[in-house]
């Protein structure tokens, strides 16, 4: 069974670009090279990401910096 975020878990492109701190082609550009999580479309001009994916990436990228 899917657990549906709070709307309060999703996260606008000017929200993630604060959080991570790339700008939207960068964001686009991982979104694209399967490198940053995709977002979930809720219409043509509505983009939003889940914010525990975003944390989820996080911690990927320190779990890779600890392995180097």
């Amino acid at each position: 069974m899917i657990t549906l975020p709070k709307a309060s878990d999703l996260l606008s492109i000017s929200d993630v670009k604060k959080l991570v701190g790339l700008s939207e082609s960068a964001i686009y550009r991982g979104v694209g090279s399967k490198t940053f999580p995709k977002p979930v479309k809720f219409g043509p001009k509505m983009n939003r990401w889940i914010k525990a994916e975003i944390e989820q990436w996080f911690t990927d990228r320190i779990a890779e910096r600890d392995v180097a």
